[in-house]
């Protein structure tokens, strides 16, 4: 949420309807209920609960990116093709390597995602978003639909071609969090 705008809401919706297996048509009305509670500038996370009998009560919180740093390159076969609350495995596997602010993570050999948002490499203007991710963001389907990015399987070992690495979800575009690859820690 940004100055009272809910961002890409159709996607969101979308993204909900998929993961529960049926229609959600109270999810805009869910929202725009919220948003009337807001102050009109600023940026929020909004957190919608919900399943395949309905929603339950919102949180709003003032957003702040994360600080990341440096990035470790994990290779994890992580299931979460559809959105959950329950992010346990992501926790563990960041337990698992403290020398890194966050996580980014591989599949067979394929750079996917981090534990909480999707990647692209590149620089700006020139973003490669991985052919393969753990969950598919609104944001990162934004992005494609609009032909903002090139979609292309990403190796690890091709990362050195590449000369950043850039966050992006919901709350994130491209470039707010960016990081040069001699910050991205490669497998030990």
């Amino acid at each position: 949420m940004l100055d009272g705008c809910a961002e890409r809401l159709e996607l969101h919706r979308t993204r909900a309807e998929r993961s529960c297996g049926v229609a959600l048509p109270g999810f805009a009305d869910a929202v725009a209920r919220v948003v009337a509670g807001l102050p009109q500038r600023g940026e929020f996370r909004l957190h919608l609960p919900y399943d395949a009998t309905g929603f339950f009560p919102a949180t709003v919180q003032a957003y702040r990116p994360r600080v990341i740093r440096r990035l470790r390159v994990v290779e994890a076969a992580v299931d979460y093709a559809l959105k959950d609350e329950d992010r346990s495995v992501f926790e563990a596997l960041r337990a698992r390597y403290p020398d890194a602010d966050e996580l980014l993570l591989t599949r067979g050999g394929l750079v996917t995602d981090t534990c909480f948002s999707n990647v692209l490499v590149g620089e700006p203007g020139h973003w490669v978003c991985p052919a393969d991710c753990v969950l598919a963001g609104t944001r990162r389907e934004s992005l494609l639909r609009e032909g903002a990015v090139a979609l292309r399987p990403v190796r690890v070992e091709d990362l050195a071609d590449y000369p950043f690495v850039t966050l992006i979800n919901a709350m994130l575009p491209p470039g707010r969090i960016m990081l040069p690859m001699r910050d991205v820690l490669m497998p030990r």
